[in-house]
């Protein structure tokens, strides 16, 4: 690979199906034929910063069933070259269940627990993976089971020893979920280790409860060391660097069919206008222009390209 980036954590096949509203509890909506895309958080930041024209190697377990063989093979057709290159026996293929509403609003269900995405392991992290790599990002999805939870803080640990800018998404989609506190102490460890992390504004809410807002809480996350950078939904985001000068982007316009991915879009245009040597505020213009246009087409990997990101980002600078 020449000078890229490499992406670690999940890929899993989504299965989204679509409703007017959301029933409530014990009731029942009506939807067409469940669609099925390739997703998991990490991939689809992947096949994103792929489509923006930016090498990407791809380290993550994929499942030697019918699912993990097709996702391995969409992510070689999006140019993304992927370590291991064996499939994973015996494993299952995770699936994501995505409920999206009429306002394009998506609740979602992660059948993962003892999948693929999960059994990445320590001695997987070889020195060849690392080879002409300039960034390193993480998802967190996987920190939830063994072994994939000590093989990501092996990843970051590697490229911290090696130089690299590494960002670490925490992507455990905190509402209404609780983890033991060795999950929780592996997001401290990825967090102490990334040069730049990112979250939602719930996730900033819960690693950072004692603090009012979410620039305390970007503060907090900082810590004076790295980049902090709050994701805010339609509100758009912000960010808090080691200096403690805060940062923020209001967000682009319009109306979402499919939230499905709009962070892992965020993460990759965020990186993409780091790797071109951006400062942080045109580094949150072009992930919140990514997560917009993600969010006007359907799926997980909606996201249509750098030239539509390039756009839509630069006439957002000019207004």
């Amino acid at each position: 690979m020449r000078s890229g980036v490499l992406v670690v954590g999940d890929v899993a096949m989504d299965l989204i199906v679509r409703v007017a509203e959301y029933p409530p509890r014990g009731g029942n909506a009506w939807s067409a034929a469940p669609e099925r895309h390739p997703g998991g958080s990490a991939a689809n930041t992947a096949v994103n910063l792929a489509r923006m024209g930016t090498e990407v190697r791809f380290l993550g377990r994929f499942a030697d069933d019918q699912e993990g063989e097709a996702l391995m093979a969409d992510m070689r057709a999006e140019g993304i070259e992927v370590v291991p290159h064996q499939l994973k026996v015996g494993a299952a293929s995770p699936i994501v269940i995505a409920i999206v509403d009429g306002d394009g609003e998506r609740t979602l269900i992660s059948a993962s627990r003892g999948s693929a995405q999960t059994m990445l392991e320590v001695g997987e992290i070889t020195d060849d993976v690392f080879d002409g790599v300039v960034w390193v990002h993480v998802s967190g999805v996987a920190l939830v089971e063994q072994p994939g939870r000590a093989a990501l803080i092996a990843a970051l640990t590697a490229a911290r020893a090696l130089g690299p800018p590494c960002s670490f998404d925490v992507n455990l989609r905190l509402d209404g979920t609780e983890f033991d506190e060795a999950v929780w102490q592996a997001v401290r460890d990825c967090i102490e280790l990334s040069t730049v992390v990112l979250a939602s504004s719930v996730e900033a809410m819960t690693l950072a409860p004692d603090r009012d807002d979410a620039a305390a809480r970007a503060t907090a996350l900082a810590d004076g060391r790295r980049t902090a950078v709050i994701r805010l939904g339609a509100a758009g985001a912000m960010a808090v660097d080691a200096s403690g000068q805060d940062w923020r982007d209001s967000g682009r316009s319009g109306t979402a069919v499919d939230t499905l991915g709009a962070g892992d879009a965020f993460d990759a245009g965020f990186i993409r206008a780091s790797l071109d040597g951006a400062g942080l505020q045109a580094c949150l213009r072009w992930g919140n222009a990514a997560a917009a246009l993600k969010s006007r087409h359907r799926g997980g990997r909606g996201f249509p390209g750098l030239a539509a990101l390039a756009e839509l980002a630069e006439l957002a600078h000019e207004t």
